[in-house]
């Protein structure tokens, strides 16, 4: 007997969840793109406040209101995500911010 289309995706949902990989997530709980290194996935449920990430034009948290389905990669701390650099770096090693339109992707 075949396993059903649902069945199979449900596996891979699960597999993801228990090897923890840090990544972002489409609505369905599938892994769209990989979390970049030294980053984990901040995916808050659908009865938490969701958080802004911390960039180096804004490296102190928003809450943003109740989200459902929303997730992006944070840097741990004490780094923030360089919008420019495209990686995780101490406040004090950002680059310089301007013009930088919201490159970011994670």
């Amino acid at each position: 007997m075949f396993p059903s289309t649902f069945s199979i995706a449900l596996l891979i949902i699960c597999a993801t969840i228990v090897l923890g990989k840090d990544c972002i997530y489409d609505p369905w709980g599938v892994c769209m793109y990989d979390c970049p290194p030294n980053t984990y996935t901040y995916a808050p449920n659908c009865v938490q406040v969701a958080m802004s990430k911390r960039t180096c034009s804004s490296p102190t948290s928003k809450p943003m209101g109740i989200i459902c389905d929303y997730s992006h990669c944070e840097c741990h701390e004490p780094l923030v995500w360089d919008e420019r650099a495209q990686k995780c770096v101490l406040i004090k090693d950002c680059s310089d911010q301007a013009n930088v339109q919201n490159q970011n992707k994670v």
